[in-house]
């Protein structure tokens, strides 16, 4: 049994990527027989020790910024929380992320102990704030933070190929890719128990379901599929189905858009039956992605991907024979792509041959095992 530390500036019940990719890859690393510990960020109300699904839990205190989206590491602490971790005993260490400043003691502390160290970004471009000022500055601190944790014995991963190529912008050679992933055994038992109802979305219908599931805000091209399907319902008898949460939720309910149904936050399970349910998952994103888990899932439940070259989205629709990578997320592009669709006439064969790479290449007993051969390279 080897000892793992996951440092993860954010993690459950905090949503988000990240902290899903944390919590898969640390679940999955202790079925493969190694004791996980995950540090994170101590968030209001929550504890400083605990377990979770197997999985053990330090919370250090940090600064609440952002409303707890980005957290500052109390560095007044380090020396004692460092004395708390060296009673792991780590063989290995695990950083997600660059820029937040529990990556730096991160990398500071496996340095001290001789701890051997892997840096898993999750990035494709600097995050844009809508602020020409204030993504000046982030872009200076993002590049100082990295320069920083770069002194240290760290190698550097990509959760996709469009990372690792992002993080020559540091002027940092990734040693290669550790994907993010799904676990497609769940999935599959989820599938078997797919919900009737979902919102009362009557997709009985439509002889076309075409769904999105993620974060309603603007750098995720929700504006922009609308358009496009309203667009392509023209021609069409299809409804789109949007499952998420956001600034954007409210105000696109409130204009009643014809054959537009949004569900708001929905358990993974009613994600599930809704992909089940579908037969086009759009992701027209135009956020510096790193490998949206939503890709995977909907592959996983035989929707045929719609989606942007961001993230590891080209590493999943590698061709046609895959799904159709939009050039750009306007809608009239996003209105064509669909209508392609249409025209398809060798569907089964694509979902088929994605849902079999995903299996191949995107589950989490796949990853776990490659991050377990980090401890004996």
């Amino acid at each position: 049994m080897k000892n793992i530390i996951i440092f993860s500036s954010l993690y459950l019940p905090h949503l988000g990527g990240v902290e899903r990719y944390t919590s898969n890859l640390a679940k999955h690393l202790i079925k493969l027989g190694n004791h996980v510990t995950v540090v994170t960020s101590k968030l209001p109300g929550e504890q400083s020790i605990e377990v979770m699904e197997s999985v053990n839990i330090i919370r250090l205190k940090s600064f609440n910024l952002l409303n707890g989206r980005f957290p500052i590491y109390d560095f007044r602490n380090s020396q004692k929380d460092k004395n708390i971790l060296r009673n792991i005993h780590a063989d290995l260490i695990i950083i997600n992320t660059r820029y937040y400043p529990l990556s730096l003691f991160a990398a500071e502390f496996a340095k001290e102990g001789k701890i051997k160290c892997i840096l898993i970004d999750h990035s494709t471009g600097h995050i844009s704030f809508n602020n020409a000022l204030i993504d000046r500055f982030s872009e200076l601190y993002e590049h100082a933070i990295t320069s920083k944790i770069k002194k240290y014995n760290v190698d550097f991963y990509g959760v996709s190929k469009n990372t690792s190529r992002w993080l020559k912008h540091f002027e940092i050679q990734s040693k290669g890719e550790i994907y993010n992933a799904i676990d497609l055994e769940m999935i599959e038992t989820l599938k078997k128990n797919v919900s009737q109802h979902l919102n009362n979305v009557p997709f009985q219908k439509y002889s076309r379901v075409i769904c999105f599931t993620g974060r309603l805000i603007k750098e995720k091209g929700i504006l922009e599929l609308i358009e496009g399907f309203k667009i392509y319902n023209k021609q069409s008898n299809s409804c789109l189905v949007i499952a998420g949460e956001g600034p954007l939720l409210e105000s696109l309910k409130e204009k009643n858009i014809k054959d537009v149904f949004f569900l708001g936050k929905i358990s993974f399970e009613e994600v599930v039956s809704l992909l089940c349910k579908s037969d086009v998952f759009c992701f027209p994103t135009a956020y510096p992605e790193g490998f949206p888990t939503s890709l995977l899932e909907a592959a996983a439940c035989h929707c045929y991907l719609i989606s942007t070259d961001k993230g590891g989205a080209r590493e999943l629709i590698k061709d046609s024979s895959y799904g159709h990578i939009l050039k750009t997320n306007a809608p009239y592009e996003i209105s064509r792509a669909l209508s392609q669709y249409d025209k398809i006439e060798n569907i089964n064969s694509i979902l088929e041959k994605t849902y079999s790479l995903v299996k191949q290449e995107f589950d989490w007993k796949v990853i776990a095992k490659k991050v377990s051969d980090c401890l004996i390279d």
